[in-house]
């Protein structure tokens, strides 16, 4: 699942979490702040695994768009700090985001509602695959809205610490490419996210600066790709074509 969306753009630097939180909105390590002392509820009967998913798509549920400032930490399996980046993410349901990273080095992936593009600044060079190729084979399944999906495919549990509700989500199946995932609310606002891989490494994004349900600009949506850039056409009515951009 998550293996999938990472290796669809060969990304080098943007851990599969961060792709969750793109992905967050299309279809509707070292323990961080999100963690809390109360103990999670044991939600281990079908009504109250149930009661948890309903409750986590309504919180999903209620932003149509979102804004804010990420900053995204890896640590190794070994719990050694890895890497830090810094960026911006802009989501409007059901298909459309913007993740750009600005620190250390700048990325950008735009999905535009028909195909989803990551620009590598170091490399100069663009890569479109097709939007429904993607989505369906990632923890998007999480964000839709439809709490019968999320039931199929994970296990969940919560608990309050404060102002924030923490949502760990369990993958069912064997083969994932992740062991748990963290989602925070804080005042009923997406606050934090941190995913462990199945080697242990931990990835963590904490949003600031949120804001929801704004009128975004739809060209914050739309490519305009330098000059002199290599693309990589990936989508299905392309098969795979590479062209450069005129100067």
């Amino acid at each position: 699942m998550l293996q999938s969306v990472r290796t669809l753009f060969g990304l080098r630097r943007l851990s599969p979490a961060a792709l969750c939180a793109l992905m967050l909105f299309i279809l509707s390590g070292q323990k961080g702040q999100c963690d809390t002392a109360h103990p999670p509820l044991p939600a281990n009967n079908s009504s109250q695994q149930r009661e948890l998913a309903q409750e986590f798509s309504r919180l999903i549920g209620q932003f149509k768009t979102v804004t804010a400032r990420f900053e995204q930490t890896t640590w190794s399996e070994a719990g050694r700090k890895a890497r830090t980046s810094k960026g911006t993410v802009s989501l409007q349901r059901p298909n459309l985001f913007r993740w750009q990273v600005s620190h250390p080095f700048a990325q950008l992936i735009i999905s535009d509602g028909k195909r989803i593009g990551h620009y590598d600044e170091d490399l100069e060079q663009v890569t479109f695959r097709d939007m429904d190729s993607s989505s369906q084979t990632t923890p998007a399944l999480l964000f839709s809205g439809d709490a019968n999906k999320i039931l199929k495919d994970f296990s969940l549990t919560s608990s309050h610490h404060k102002k924030n509700h923490l949502f760990t989500l369990s993958p069912k199946q064997k083969d994932a490419a992740f062991t748990d995932l963290r989602i925070v609310f804080k005042e009923q606002k997406l606050h934090e996210m941190s995913f462990t891989d199945t080697l242990g490494g931990r990835t963590q994004i904490r949003f600031t600066e949120v804001a929801t349900n704004r009128t975004l600009n739809r060209k914050l949506f739309e490519w305009k790709i330098p000059p002199g850039v290599d693309v990589i056409d990936q989508t299905s009515k392309n098969s795979t074509a590479t062209r450069k951009t005129s100067p």
